[in-house]
């Protein structure tokens, strides 16, 4: 078997790449070695660990043999390189962890597996499998090098952080190909979009609490934009509640909360642009995606702008008695409300769709909007595959319920605050960011078809 025509060519380019693809993953272990006895210095122990030479050449002995077994056409020398293959480096294999576990006594498996592989990988070079090889050695480095950061995640990593990322898996990897594939439906409706729906917002609670951990408790902005996305409704809320704790003057704390609302938002319109995105291609054609992408886009100019502003271009915002948002990784309840709301509006949707003029349905997304966005949106597109609403008035459906989902922000301030200021700050970042929402629909009226 040849990579190139010619026999003497093809034979040194694999020995220099069987060689650099060992050798990569020894340049990881040299380091580790360097690394190694610089912890220890002063004392007389020393790493053995294998470097880039022993590496490059373990990986070049897999590519000779394996070069020369499938380039005979004798089937019994082939086995007679196998077999010298076997024992040459079993005897590698059994002298080095005597060395490593007799006489520095040190454990772990991890460089006899690597040392495995880098003969695999030469291996693969010489049955032309080269970009295969190249590939694995540059993913199995990077493995090496993160080891740190990898330890360092899961000393950090809680018992409830892991269960839930086992849930998370479950939902998507073991239900996923039933409904993905399968596509159950009651009554005509897929229920597969009940799925994704389901599916996208435990996943995006879940990296949100995760970022949240990362960045820290005290971030107030990272944690009102994080749990913006994941229920915009109880962040705003938190947001309202802490800060009508702090002590500090009206002023102040309107410009707080401006900020932190336009945050919020900016986060909603983008959860939902994810969702118009991931579930807008069962039902809609590529261009009706990018008018109404672009729409959504536009009616998020306004709080985006703020919003830029203040996570790169202002320090963080420090208060007292904070509460992160995020308590659970995966919020089970919010994602089954948001479903169970998508549900109602669908059935009000279809009603009203086959009882009355498709103009009517503005009348669902202003309501529907205000309960809950996401589903509204999602309901405005699956009654666009079965009903002839057009790209200008569909794009008009989704923009009114985003409007109407920035402006129960005002509501549920009101609610929770303890002072008027904030109420009065929510409701000029509320009314700003429906201008933007104004100015969608009018470029959707202008331009789409």
């Amino acid at each position: 078997m040849l990579f190139f025509n010619d026999p003497t060519t093809d034979f040194v380019f694999k020995i220099i790449i069987s060689f650099l693809v060992g050798a990569l993953i020894g340049l990881e272990r040299e380091r580790t070695r360097i690394v190694s006895i610089e912890k220890r210095s002063g004392d007389k122990k020393y790493s053995i660990l294998p470097g880039i030479r022993s590496f490059g050449l373990l990986s070049l002995y897999g590519m000779i043999i394996s070069y020369t077994s499938f380039n005979t056409s004798y089937p019994d020398i082939r086995i007679v390189l196998t077999f010298f293959m076997i024992l040459i480096i079993f005897i590698v294999f059994v002298t080095y962890i005597y060395q490593r576990s007799i006489q520095a006594r040190r454990t772990g498996i991890t460089t006899y597996i690597v040392m495995s592989i880098a003969l695999i990988l030469g291996f693969l070079v010489g049955i032309d499998k080269v970009y295969e090889a190249i590939a694995a050695s540059v993913f199995v480095t990077l493995i090496l090098a993160t080891k740190p950061s990898i330890q360092a995640f899961v000393k950090g990593i809680t018992y409830k952080e892991l269960l839930s990322g086992l849930e998370l898996g479950l939902f998507v990897f073991v239900l996923g190909p039933f409904f993905l594939i399968q596509h159950p439906k009651i009554m005509d409706i897929d229920l597969s979009t009940f799925y994704i729906l389901f599916i996208v917002i435990l996943i995006l609670s879940y990296f949100s609490y995760i970022a949240v951990k990362i960045k820290g408790s005290k971030a107030l902005k990272y944690i009102a934009f994080l749990g913006g996305l994941v229920n915009s409704e109880a962040a705003v809320s938190n947001i309202a509640n802490v800060l009508s704790e702090q002590d500090i003057h009206d002023k102040e704390l309107i410009n707080l909360m401006k900020k932190y609302t336009y945050l919020i938002i900016t986060a909603m319109i983008i959860r939902n642009l994810v969702i118009f995105l991931i579930l807008g291609y069962n039902f809609l054609e590529y261009i009706q995606l990018a008018y109404i992408s672009l729409a959504i886009l536009a009616a998020m100019t306004v709080p985006l702008t703020v919003s830029v502003k203040t996570l790169f271009f202002e320090r963080e915002e420090y208060v007292r008695n904070l509460r992160v948002t995020i308590e659970n990784p995966l919020t089970f309840n919010v994602a089954l409300k948001v479903v169970l709301a998508y549900s109602t509006i669908f059935i009000l949707g279809f009603i009203v769709a086959s009882i009355l003029p498709v103009e009517w349905l503005i009348i669902v997304s202003l309501i529907g909007g205000f309960v809950n966005a996401g589903a509204t949106i999602l309901t405005m597109l699956t009654l666009a595959g079965v009903e002839s609403i057009s790209t200008k008035f569909l794009g008009i459906l989704i923009i009114t319920s985003l409007a109407a989902g920035i402006s129960n922000k005002v509501f549920f301030v009101k609610t929770i605050a303890k002072r008027k200021a904030l109420v009065y700050a929510s409701f000029e970042s509320v009314s700003l960011s429906i201008i933007s929402s104004i100015i969608a629909i009018i470029l959707l009226i202008l331009f789409a078809p």
